[in-house]
């Protein structure tokens, strides 16, 4: 459960459009001394915020990225589940 917490909400932030778009910047700013990492993290994290408080009808909504890698996990899974009895010689 908390990997796929993890992996939804990593997609969405870097999905972001504000982030694509500013996070090369303000990575550069941290590599160059001009301002700090925490600062940096605030920034990034207060765009993303933002733009979520804003949407709050796709609230909810699963991206199609992660539906899509999901499936073919479940799919393989199932694949493997379904081959395990002729594997173990069990059939």
């Amino acid at each position: 459960m908390y990997e796929s917490i993890h992996d939804m909400l990593r997609d969405a932030f870097y999905r972001h459009p504000g982030i694509e778009e500013r996070l090369p910047i303000v990575e550069q700013q941290v590599l160059h001394n001009e301002i700090s990492s925490f600062v940096a993290a605030k920034e990034m994290m207060d765009i993303f915020l933002k733009e979520q408080r804003k949407t709050k009808k796709t609230a909810g909504r699963i991206p199609r990225s992660y539906i899509e890698r999901r499936r073919g996990e479940r799919i393989r899974f199932l694949f493997a589940c379904a081959l395990c009895p002729y594997l173990t010689g069990g059939v």
